[in-house]
């Protein structure tokens, strides 16, 4: 009787190659913005706020055919993967039609040995990775030379596309559980508004204060690169927090000896709030589980005085457009926006009573439980999990 092939063992016989070998690596281009002519042509010129869904089919911006004769843009045929390698690392999207991009993505024009959604997914998961990969500098930059070198796990065609197939299927129905999801946060806003008022025109006339007057400590996560391993304490990047909460779903560990060091500076306790600084900035999550982490210094860290103010109404003010508008004024960057702390020390908050405050905290806490207590479609985290056993070879076992 022949051995049972397991799971691990089919993925440990798949192909590894670099993605070097798989990929001709093309830089996109931004045209002299002074000439007129190069612009608003037609073609498709992604940049990174582009990046909405897997399949790219428009741009806010385009080029012209003047662009293309001048030699101001590189054309990428369909299906080449476009990865965002400056400010935001590891943005992810396939070309759905000719197009080009700016000097900020990357595009994958890929060979024949695999298919555009199956490499998708693949980025998709090792984006921790890619930020790990980019340099340390201000401004992170993830270089083709590096880039080149990723490692890809690459099973035959039937298994690329049979993973796929499955992924987006999955995925589809994410997408209706993050579309159902984000009723419960309309409706928390809608409730903040009506007890609160405008929180812009501020009509009720609440009291107006500081961030930092209502916070024991706004700082940021670790500056220094930590020793990154296969498991241990998660280690998050921005692209964990995803709309106002928390994802500890990463490939990326740190020991547990380093963990207590970091946390040393920055005591992770619930009711404490997140909030991302750079690339997709000015997104607030609560810390509501005593789970251990330890977080990237684009993440800020902002510990409320509970004696001064309730962290669910601190949480519905820096979610409202009252702080949103602040933030969007006082970032600074070209390519990647970046905000200071000493700028969100300062962002203006109102200040309504505090029994007013737990009132909204209530109405605010059981909408959570709500939310998480439903589960008829697959979770951010689940989908996540289902991505990493596609790659190990437990989904098509």
């Amino acid at each position: 009787m022949g051995q049972v092939e397991t799971s691990a063992s089919k993925a440990a016989s798949w192909e590894k190659v670099k993605l070097g070998e798989i990929a001709k690596l093309v830089t996109g281009k931004t045209p002299p913005t002074g000439n007129s002519s190069y612009f608003d042509g037609g073609i498709i010129w992604v940049n990174p706020s582009d990046f909405n869904s897997k399949y790219i089919n428009e741009s806010k911006r385009t080029l012209s055919q003047f662009a293309v004769q001048g030699k101001k843009c590189n054309l990428l045929p369909k299906g080449t993967i476009l990865l965002s390698c400056i400010g935001d690392i590891g943005k992810v999207g396939i070309l759905n039609n000719i197009g080009t991009s700016n000097q900020q993505i990357t595009g994958l024009i890929l060979h024949n040995k695999v298919i555009p959604e199956y490499l998708f997914y693949y980025l998709q998961n090792n984006r921790s990775q890619l930020e790990n990969l980019a340099n340390k500098a201000v401004v992170a930059i993830l270089n083709n030379d590096r880039l080149r070198e990723l490692d890809i796990i690459l099973p035959p065609l039937p298994i690329q596309k049979r993973i796929a197939e499955i992924l987006d299927a999955a995925d589809a129905l994410r997408r209706k559980n993050q579309e159902l999801l984000k009723k419960y946060d309309d409706l928390a806003q809608a409730i903040f508004i009506d007890m609160f008022g405008d929180p812009v025109r501020n009509e009720k006339g609440w009291e107006v204060l500081r961030l930092c007057d209502v916070t024991l400590k706004i700082t940021d996560g670790t500056h220094q690169s930590p020793k990154f391993q296969t498991s241990g304490i998660p280690f998050l990047f921005v692209s964990n927090i995803i709309d106002s909460a928390i994802s500890y779903n990463t490939n990326t560990y740190i020991s547990h000896e380093e963990y207590q060091i970091l946390n040393k500076r920055t005591p992770i306790e619930v009711g404490n709030i997140l909030m991302t600084t750079v690339g997709s900035y000015g997104n607030p999550a609560i810390i509501e589980s005593a789970d251990e982490f330890a977080f990237q210094r684009h993440i800020a860290f902002i510990k409320p005085n509970h004696e001064m103010i309730n962290f669910r109404y601190l949480f519905g003010i820096l979610n409202s457009d009252l702080v949103k508008i602040q933030i969007d004024q006082k970032v600074n960057g070209v390519a990647q926006k970046t905000l200071n702390l000493s700028d969100l020390k300062e962002i203006k908050i109102w200040y309504p009573p505090r029994d007013l405050q737990n009132k909204y905290a209530r109405i605010q806490e059981h909408l959570l439980k709500m939310k998480m207590n439903y589960n008829t479609f697959i979770s951010d985290d689940l989908f996540n999990s289902l991505i990493h056993k596609a790659f190990t070879g437990e989904l098509v076992a």
